[in-house]
């Protein structure tokens, strides 16, 4: 990695089913709203279960929090679609308009 998210190195990644396809199947997307150096990963356990880990990358970030100091962490963001890559795709982007999104023009029209 370069050390930091583009549109190179985006700080998404999605897990799909092998039959999904652009409009059913199970389709989990996760992204990070953050733009600075990130890690992502995933690991199946023996017992089937997927664990996703998604944030700060830790060979780049040290951040020292002092007594009575607090630390915010980049927002973290999971979409499930039972309706393939297509409606994971359209469940992000609402999200993003509706909740994320704090700019005026957001949903004016361009």
């Amino acid at each position: 990695t370069v050390g930091y998210s583009s549109h190179i190195h985006n700080p998404f990644f999605a897990l799909v089913s092998p039959e999904t396809t652009e409009t059913q199947g199970e389709a989990w997307g996760f992204n990070l709203v953050y733009s600075g150096s990130f890690e992502a990963s995933t690991e199946r356990f023996s017992n089937g279960l997927v664990r996703v880990l998604l944030g700060l990358n830790s060979l780049h970030a040290s951040i020292p929090v002092q007594p009575g100091d607090t630390f915010t962490s980049p927002e973290a963001v999971a979409i499930y679609s039972s309706q393939g890559v297509g409606g994971m795709s359209r469940s992000f982007h609402d999200l993003y308009r509706h909740h994320l999104s704090r700019s005026n023009y957001t949903l004016q029209t361009r």
